[in-house]
Formats: C-alpha cells, structure tokens, sequence
C-alpha cells in the first residue's frame, strides 16, 4: 500500500489495500 496520508489514514483507494493487511489497520 502507500504512505498513510497526513492524518494517519490511508487514503480511500488504498481501503482495499487493507483487507489485506488488517493488522495494519488496527495498529494505526
């Protein structure tokens, strides 16, 4: 995925880049 944007949170389009990486997600 892409850098987390300034607020600490993916970007949208990254959102399906999550469902891969839920540990990710839950870190942040």
């Amino acid at each position: 995925g892409l850098p987390m944007d300034r607020l600490g949170h993916p970007p949208h389009e990254e959102m399906k880049d999550l469902s891969m990486i839920p540990a990710m997600a839950v870190a942040i």
